[in-house]
Formats: C-alpha cells, sequence, structure tokens
C-alpha cells in the first residue's frame, strides 16, 4: 500500500516538474514574441525614415527644377545645372533601388514574423491543452489519493477493532 502511495507520490511530483517547464517554455515564448514586437517595431521606424528620406529628396529635386526653370542664364549655365541635376537623379535612383531592395527584404522579413508568431501562438494553444490535461490528471490522482487515503483509515480502523476482539 505504502509503494502505491509513494508511488503515486512520485508521479505527482514529476508532473509539478513537468507543469514547471511547461510554464517556463511559455515564458520564453512570451519573451520570444514580445522580441518580435519589438522588431517590427523598429522596422516600421526605419519604413518611416526612408519615407523622410525620399521626401526630402524628392523636395530637393523639386527645388533644383524650379531654380532651373527661374534661371535664365545662359546655355552653359543650364548645362551646368542640367550635369549637377543628372547627378542628383543618378544618386537618387541608386537610393530608390537601394531602397526597393530594402522593402523587399523588409517585407520578407515582416512575413516570416508574422509566420513565426503563428507558429508561437499555435504553440501556446497546444501548451495550454497540455497543461489542461495535466491539471486534470492531478485533480484526478488527488480525488484517488483522498479515496486510498479515507479506505486506509478504515481499514486500519477495522484491524483496532479485530485486535481488541481477540
Amino acid at each position: 500500500m505504502k509503494e502505491i502511495l509513494n508511488q503515486i507520490l512520485t508521479e505527482i511530483h514529476e508532473m509539478k516538474s513537468e507543469i514547471a517547464g511547461i510554464k517556463s517554455v511559455q515564458q520564453e515564448m512570451k519573451s520570444e514574441q514580445q522580441d518580435m514586437k519589438s522588431e517590427i517595431k523598429d522596422i516600421k521606424l526605419e519604413i518611416a525614415g526612408i519615407k523622410s528620406t525620399l521626401q526630402e529628396h524628392g523636395q530637393l529635386l523639386r527645388a533644383l527644377e524650379h531654380r532651373a526653370d527661374i534661371t535664365g542664364a545662359g546655355v552653359t549655365r543650364l548645362e551646368e545645372k542640367a550635369n549637377y541635376l543628372q547627378g542628383d537623379i543618378t544618386h537618387l535612383k541608386r537610393d530608390v533601388d537601394d531602397l526597393r531592395s530594402d522593402v523587399v527584404e523588409l517585407k520578407s522579413n515582416v512575413a516570416r514574423l508574422a509566420d513565426e508568431q503563428a507558429k508561437i501562438s499555435e504553440n501556446q494553444k497546444e501548451n495550454a491543452k497540455i497543461l489542461n490535461t495535466v491539471l486534470d490528471s492531478q485533480h484526478r490522482q488527488e480525488r484517488v489519493l483522498e479515496v486510498l487515503s479515507l479506505r486506509s483509515l478504515e481499514s486500519e480502523a477495522q484491524i483496532r477493532e479485530l485486535k481488541r476482539a481477540k
């Protein structure tokens, strides 16, 4: 009888240990999820910076074009400005190409993060199910222990009565 109780007690301790492990894994997943949210926020900030840079470049380009229209100082001066503008346009095209590749990479990262977040969410659901199963089993075992304890007390009382009757 003691062996069974000790075995049940051992199993309960093992279950408590497993539950603690599950809780630890769940905390790690929550931490990773917070890290991903932070990374997404950083990506959004970077995109906002890129948009601002594009607007600044656009404003610079418009200002240069306006200046070229207003100044009619001559063909030589217009050629110099055109060369200057051409250099800026080439630089802007390179910047736009760089930005496009950055945006593609950012989209890929966001998609990857969304997939990872979905996996984490699914893992959390699975862990919750496992935890509920473990808790249900623990409750059933506690009830069994209560019944066994009562039976043990009843058996001891009957043994005492038999000893007194002798």
